[in-house]
């Protein structure tokens, strides 16, 4: 069950981002990408309030 909830996560990330199969972007860097993201959100919010 884990898998098929980390594999629908990827998923989910891959279309709200728009990155396709063929950009052959790893399931890797694509979790680094989402989670530098959150980060940056995080700091510009806190900066913000």
């Amino acid at each position: 069950r884990i898998k098929q909830l980390e594999q629908f996560h990827r998923t989910a990330l891959r279309r709200i981002t728009g990155i396709r199969w063929q950009d052959s972007v790893t399931n890797q860097e694509l979790l680094d990408s989402y989670f530098n993201n959150i980060a940056e959100v995080s700091v510009t919010l806190d900066w913000l309030c």
